[in-house]
């Protein structure tokens, strides 16, 4: 399917009037709350739990009585959602299942992670529950829904328009909902829509100290598999090296450097043309990195493209610094059009940038480049 398809049918087919929203990067079996996904089991075993004087399903006991532990740390007034919206907030296990009124939003969170896996919109109706401003756990039935806006001033709810449904059963039944599916094929595309046109992205999304803090665990295992990956392909690993890119893109798919390395890695297996995909990646990215248009237009070389190679070699030398085994290249894919008096120039400015030859030399013994030169 075709991206502007797909923003089609979801434009038109998601009535912000008539719907909230929540984007799941998979095709889970339930629509669910945390709560219910740790002991959702043990609530279905336990369908007749009540207490005296009380009538409430097992689940929702258990969240009143962490709503009641957890008003220890607040003021004697605060409200049930209140305290329900912090621990949503921080990662605590509510009944609460997070939407959105802002389907841009809910699209993010569709894309954003499990690349190899179709994501999904989910649409709830909203005639479907009541909007309340607290929760009574005395007056909620078995069967009951509500939307409930979050309290509080947090920047990550503001950006994302949250709001809550929150399950007596800690899920939602499928007629409740319509869903539209997320090709995973057009995930990375979305998300480029969405920065592009909203400035909706990681750092906007997760907008808060506490959202930073998860970025960077993440960011950081995707720099590990990076550098782990760059350890494999000097040793000529290269297979080794490529399964770690795959998971550094995954964990970040904005790493650049891993994108271009895993192209390098390519065409050191003369995959030039699934190298060339990696490069245009890493420059859509990174329009400004002189050394993805140097490696891009290697690769072109190597396919025999020498005007396209010329182009990226142009590019290189005017987004990175005068490297002397980027005149050389360009002199070399000239020398292959004919265009010997051009080549002879940019063949004398290698020389000059580099007397003694050592960047291009592996070039001159039909090696197009050294490793330590591909990757960053």
């Amino acid at each position: 399917m075709e991206l502007q398809e797909k923003l089609k049918e979801i434009w038109d087919g998601c009535d912000e009037e008539k719907y909230i929203f929540r984007g799941e990067k998979e095709c889970y079996d339930k629509i669910s709350s945390k709560l219910y996904r740790r002991y959702g089991e043990l609530a279905e075993d336990v369908k007749n739990y009540s207490l005296p004087y009380e009538s409430i399903t097992l689940l929702l006991k258990m969240e009143k009585d962490i709503v009641n532990r957890a008003k220890n740390h607040f003021s004697p007034s605060t409200s049930n959602i209140e305290v329900l919206t912090d621990l949503q907030h921080y990662g605590g296990e509510t009944a609460l299942i997070d939407f959105t009124r802002n389907i841009s939003v809910a699209l993010f969170f569709a894309c954003e992670g499990s690349p190899d896996k179709d994501g999904r919109i989910i649409l709830f109706y909203k005639s479907e529950a009541a909007e309340k401003k607290d929760v009574d756990y005395y007056s909620t039935q078995e069967n009951d829904y509500e939307i409930i806006a979050p309290t509080g001033k947090h920047p990550r709810i503001i950006f994302q328009s949250s709001v809550f449904v929150h399950a007596a059963k800690g899920y939602i039944e499928p007629g409740k909902c319509k869903i539209i599916r997320i090709p995973k094929e057009l995930k990375r595309e979305l998300l480029d829509y969405l920065r592009n046109h909203f400035y909706i992205e990681r750092t906007t999304i997760y907008n808060d100290i506490h959202g930073f803090i998860q970025s960077q665990k993440e960011l950081t295992e995707a720099e590990k598999k990076l550098y782990s990956g760059l350890k494999h392909q000097v040793k000529k690993n290269i297979e080794k090296a490529m399964k770690d890119y795959d998971e550094a893109i995954k964990l970040d798919p904005r790493c650049t450097e891993a994108y271009n390395n895993r192209g390098s890695a390519k065409s050191h297996l003369g995959k030039h043309e699934e190298a060339i995909k990696d490069y245009d990646q890493a420059i859509k990215l990174d329009p400004q990195d002189g050394m993805t248009y140097y490696n891009r237009g290697k690769a072109k070389s190597s396919l025999g493209k020498h005007e396209e190679a010329i182009k990226d070699y142009d590019q290189a030398l005017e987004s990175g610094p005068k490297a002397a085994v980027a005149y050389y290249s360009r002199g070399m894919a000239k020398a292959e059009l004919g265009r010997h008096k051009e080549a002879q120039k940019d063949f004398s400015e290698a020389r000059r940038l580099d007397p003694d030859g050592e960047g291009f030399c592996s070039i001159c013994s039909n090696q197009r480049d050294s490793d330590a030169l591909e990757v960053l």
